[in-house]
C-alpha cells in the first residue's frame, strides 16, 4: 500500500494551535427556521453495466485536492457503473467500471480508451477490461477524466492512465507532455480541458499531494499543469518547482491549480512548498505571494474552486503545516474566511456570486472518538459577504459538511455522529444523514423523498448521498438499495420549475412538521462495523477512503 504525505493534525499540534491567533469572521449560529416550507423530491436511481453498483467518481476533496462537478445546469449527471469484468488491481472496487451520462431518463455509456489508442478523437471501447474515471461535466455535456488503456507505467509497475475528453460519442485522447501518463480535471463549454501531464524529467519528489490524485499509482517523472484546446496540449509550467497541476477552468479560459514554488524539502509535508495559482493571459500567478504577512505561514495549499468572475477559492496551511484555513482570492486581494471558532476551515464550493460552502471547526471536541483522536469537530457552513453561517446539524449528530451550494444559497451535504476524525479533518461515524439547507432550515433529505424509491440516503456509507446541487435545485448523490448495493441518484424537486413530473408530490412540507415526525436511523446500526458490511458496502467504503487519502485498495 502506498503512503502519501498529508496535512495531519496530532494532539500535540492541536494544543499548540489553540494558542495561535485565529481570524474569526462575523458568525451567525442562529437556530433553525421552523417556518420554512420545503418541497418534496422525486428520486431517480441509475443502473449499472451488469455489475453490482453505480456511483459517483469523487477524486477527493480539500484540503489536498479540489472538489468535482458531477451535475450540470441542465440536470445531466455524470457517474460510473460497474461491469461484471473483474479488476485485478481493485483500486476503485474490484469490478471494471465505465462512466455514463444520465439525462432526461437516458443513461449513456461513455466507454473507455481502446488498447493502443491513437491521439485525438476515436470510437470508445465498450467491452475492454479496464476502467475510466470521469470527474467533470460541463453545461453542454462535455466530460473530462482519465482512462486506462491496458498500458503500464514502467516507473510504477502499475496501470497507466491518459487524460480524456468525452464528447459527441467519441473519446478524445489528450496525450501527455512527453511522459507516460496524464489526467484531466475539468472542461468548459468550449472544449478547453485542464489537468496534469507527465514529462520526461525524473521527478525528485514523486507520489505526493496534490498530484497523486491525478496519478493514483504514483509517478516517476514530473507533472506539469496543462491546458488542452483544439488538439494541442499547452504546458503551463510551474511557479519555480518541479511539479504543478491544473484543476479548474472557467468559460473565459482562466485556469486554477497548484504548483511547487521551490525544490526544498519541508519537514512536515516532505516535499517542496506548494501554492495555489491562477493562470491567465499566458502567466501563472502565485495567489499566496501577495498575502499579508502572517496570514498563513504554511507550505501547502491548493485552488479549490474557480468561478466565472475569476475569483479563486483555496485552502492554505498555517504555520507548522498541521492546520489550515480557506481563502477567497479576488483580483489580487485575498480574504481569509476564518473559522467557526475552531482551528481548521475547509471550503470546497464557490458560486458565481462569491458564496462558499464547506466545513469549519468549532471549539467542541470529539469525546466519542478514541483517546488519541479527540480533536475538534466541524460544522457545515455557508459563507457570503464576509459572514460564515453555521448551518447546524441533524438530530444528535456532532459533525457535518456542506458539499455544495447553489445560486439560491441552497446547500447540501451530510452530518454524522463523529466517531473518528480523519487526517483531512473529515469525520467517520456509524451513519451519515444527508441534508438540504435552505432559508435557514436544515432538513434530512430522506424525509422529503416521495415514497417508493427503494433507496436510502442516510446510512453507514452515505457520505456522498447529497453531493452536488445545481441552480434548479436538482441534487446528484449516491444512495443504497435494501441489498446494500449503491446507486447513483438524481433528486428532482417537485416545484413550479419542474411541473408535471410523474410521481411528484407538489404539496409543501413545513420544517417544524418534518423535524417533529422524523426518526433518525439509530447510530448503533450494525452496518457500521466491517464484519457486517456487504461486499458492495465494503467496496463503497474502500472507494471513498482511497479517493480521500490516495491509497490503493488491497488486492
Amino acid at each position: 500500500m502506498k503512503k502519501y504525505l498529508l496535512v495531519v493534525i496530532s494532539i500535540c499540534s492541536l494544543c499548540a494551535a489553540l494558542a495561535m491567533p485565529l481570524v474569526l469572521p462575523a458568525q451567525n449560529t442562529s437556530t433553525q427556521n421552523l417556518n420554512t416550507q420545503h418541497h418534496h423530491y422525486k428520486l431517480i436511481q441509475m443502473g449499472t453495466f451488469g455489475g453490482p453498483t453505480s456511483s459517483l467518481d469523487t477524486p477527493g476533496g480539500p484540503p489536498r485536492f479540489p472538489f468535482n462537478r458531477v451535475l450540470n445546469s441542465a440536470g445531466a449527471v455524470l457517474a460510473s457503473g460497474d461491469t461484471p469484468i473483474p479488476d485485478p488491481f481493485c483500486f476503485d472496487g474490484c469490478q471494471v467500471n465505465y462512466a455514463f451520462l444520465f439525462q432526461n431518463g437516458v443513461q449513456t455509456n461513455l466507454g473507455v480508451l481502446p488498447q493502443n489508442p491513437t491521439g485525438g478523437a476515436q470510437a470508445p471501447c465498450f467491452d475492454c477490461a479496464w476502467s475510466v474515471f470521469a470527474y467533470w461535466i460541463a453545461d453542454n455535456g462535455f466530460v473530462a477524466g482519465s482512462s486506462l488503456d491496458n498500458a503500464f507505467n514502467p516507473f510504477t509497475g502499475s496501470p497507466a492512465a491518459l487524460a480524456v475528453l468525452l464528447k459527441d460519442g467519441k473519446i478524445v485522447n489528450l496525450g501527455t507532455l512527453g511522459g507516460i501518463e496524464s489526467g484531466a480535471g475539468a472542461v468548459n463549454n468550449g472544449g478547453e480541458v485542464v489537468g496534469a501531464a507527465q514529462n520526461l524529467t525524473t521527478d525528485p519528489f514523486p507520489s505526493r499531494a496534490p498530484y497523486n490524485d491525478f496519478f493514483i499509482y504514483g509517478n516517476g517523472t514530473e507533472s506539469h499543469a496543462f491546458l488542452w484546446r483544439e488538439g494541442t496540449m499547452q504546458d503551463l509550467g510551474t511557479l519555480g518547482g518541479p511539479d504543478s497541476a491544473a484543476f479548474l477552468v472557467n468559460q473565459q479560459g482562466q485556469v486554477a491549480g497548484a504548483s511547487d514554488v521551490d525544490f526544498s524539502v519541508n519537514p512536515v509535508t516532505g516535499g517542496p512548498t506548494v501554492h495555489p495559482f491562477l493562470w491567465e493571459n499566458g502567466k501563472m500567478i502565485d495567489l499566496i505571494a501577495g498575502a499579508p504577512s502572517g496570514m498563513f505561514g504554511g507550505t501547502f495549499g491548493i485552488a479549490a474552486w474557480l468561478n466565472e468572475r475569476g475569483q479563486v477559492l483555496g485552502t492554505m496551511n498555517l504555520t507548522g503545516d498541521t492546520t489550515w484555513h480557506s481563502f477567497l482570492w479576488d483580483k489580487g486581494v485575498i480574504a481569509d474566511l476564518g473559522s467557526l471558532g475552531g482551528i481548521n476551515t475547509t471550503a470546497q464550493w464557490l458560486t458565481n456570486a462569491g458564496h462558499v460552502s464547506g466545513k469549519s471547526d468549532v471549539t467542541a471536541i470529539c469525546t466519542a472518538c478514541a483517546p488519541d483522536n479527540q480533536k475538534q469537530l466541524h460544522h457545515p457552513f455557508v459563507w457570503k459577504d464576509g459572514v460564515m453561517t453555521d448551518l447546524g446539524l441533524l438530530y444528535a449528530d456532532t459533525a457535518g459538511n456542506a458539499d455544495s451550494v447553489n445560486a439560491k444559497d441552497q446547500a447540501v451535504g451530510v452530518t454524522v455522529p463523529c466517531a473518528k476524525v480523519n487526517f483531512d479533518d473529515s469525520c467517520e461515524g456509524p451513519v451519515y444523514h444527508s441534508f438540504l439547507w435552505e432559508k435557514g432550515s436544515m432538513v434530512e433529505l430522506q424525509t422529503l423523498i416521495v415514497p417508493g424509491s427503494g433507496i436510502t440516503l442516510s446510512c453507514a456509507h452515505c457520505g456522498e448521498a447529497a453531493y452536488n446541487i445545481n441552480d434548479r435545485g436538482e441534487i446528484a448523490g449516491q444512495g443504497v438499495l435494501s441489498d446494500g448495493n449503491s446507486r447513483a441518484v438524481l433528486l428532482i424537486p417537485c416545484d413550479e420549475n419542474h411541473p408535471g413530473i410523474e410521481g411528484c408530490d407538489y404539496s409543501l412540507v413545513n420544517a417544524a412538521a418534518v423535524q417533529s415526525s422524523a426518526t433518525p436511523i439509530p447510530t448503533t446500526n450494525a452496518a457500521a462495523t466491517h464484519a457486517n458490511l456487504t461486499p458492495s458496502e465494503m467496496k463503497d467504503r474502500t472507494r471513498a477512503r482511497n479517493r480521500r487519502f490516495g491509497v490503493l485498495a488491497p488486492k
